[in-house]
């Protein structure tokens, strides 16, 4: 009797594991089944069909942190975002150093638009764990940082996070132009000078380096840099008008600047005789059609002070010289806010203006 108990007993335990084992993998079954379709949902752009998916496979593997995850970003998708953070923080709690729950916090608290704690949770993510490719995941979350901060006028922040960034990238990097170009966004064209220098060296032939590298040398009133770094970029792309454009500005300039290291008295005197004679055509023809007080003080002004302008004058007269040139400039800057964004020699003076106010 004894034995046949046993015997009895281990039929039954056997049975029930047999019926718990084809219990759990039907389950097994049917959460990859529905986690599959509400998968298939989110990449076809239906992430609401892919929620209530994603919840069915949830509730035949309760457990599972990728269903978990997929359904925080099914639901950040279709707008829930209260209930993807909610989610994504129980997450969190579990695995605080996971790198992809922290990106996908930042998200959410960024369209949320908690902006301390969108940055915490992407430095979670920049300093946590990724399993694969851990430092390319890293900078492209730093450049999603980035963006996010300047996106959102939080210039400061994009700056400390671009200085991190150019620390930690490869100066060979196909990602340089992309940090200069965040960089002139930044107002950093200091910085972003050097990045696409880098990309210059790791690329001779990159016309997209060299229009970034003029763009940042004209932002810092280098111009004669300018210049030659849009020269080689329509050299290595003849279609490129952004460059082209840069380097006539920049070579006017140049040739405009009386104060240009380099050239002679009579040079100079000359280019203050232009410059006033370019700013006087530039100020009567906005009297014309406005009647400014500024303006009209500027020719009032004109009119006591310069009656008689001449190159050999001003060679003999650098007071008189440095008076006619602000005066030139404070016609094209005042003229600019009147009369429009202004063109040819009239262009290049405004950018002296503004340079020799930055002076």
């Amino acid at each position: 009797m004894v034995l046949l108990l046993v015997i009895v007993l281990l039929g039954g335990f056997t049975v029930t594991g047999f019926i718990t084992r084809g219990y759990k993998a039907r389950q097994e079954m049917l959460a990859v089944r529905w986690f599959s379709r509400g998968d298939r949902d989110l990449a076809a752009g239906n992430p609401a069909r892919a929620v209530d998916e994603i919840q069915t496979a949830l509730a035949f593997a309760p457990n599972d942190d990728t269903y978990r995850l997929k359904l925080a970003l099914a639901l950040m998708r279709s707008g829930q975002l209260p209930e993807a953070r909610v989610h994504l923080a129980n997450l969190w709690e579990e695995r605080p150093g996971d790198a992809t729950v922290n990106l996908q916090l930042a998200r959410v608290m960024a369209r949320m638009g908690d902006a301390q704690e969108a940055v915490r949770y992407y430095h979670g993510a920049i300093y946590g764990v990724w399993e694969t490719h851990p430092l390319q995941n890293r900078e492209a979350v730093r450049f999603e940082l980035v963006n996010y901060l300047l996106s959102s006028h939080q210039i400061a922040g994009a700056q400390a996070e671009l200085i991190a960034l150019a620390a930690e990238l490869p100066p060979n990097s196909a990602q340089q132009v992309k940090l200069g170009d965040l960089m002139m966004e930044a107002d950093q064209p200091d910085r972003a000078l050097i990045a696409y220098k880098n990309a210059r060296k790791a690329n001779r032939n990159n016309a997209q380096a060299d229009l970034g590298a003029a763009q940042a040398a004209f932002a810092l009133r280098k111009y004669t840099e300018a210049r030659d770094y849009a020269r080689l970029a329509v050299r290595i792309d003849p279609k490129m008008e952004e460059a082209t454009q840069l380097e006539k500005q920049s070579q006017l300039i140049l040739s405009t600047d009386p104060y240009a290291k380099g050239i002679n008295i009579k040079t100079r005197a000359e280019r203050a005789q232009a410059a006033y004679e370019g700013a006087s055509d530039r100020l009567n023809d906005c009297l014309t059609n406005h009647n400014d007080p500024a303006l009209q003080q500027l020719a009032t002004q004109q009119a006591s002070n310069f009656k008689r302008i001449r190159p050999w004058i001003l060679q003999r007269d650098p007071d008189l010289l440095d008076n006619v040139v602000s005066w030139a400039y404070q016609v094209e800057a005042t003229s600019e806010g009147t009369c429009g964004a202004p063109t040819g020699v009239d262009a290049a003076l405004l950018v002296l203006a503004h340079g020799a106010g930055a002076r």
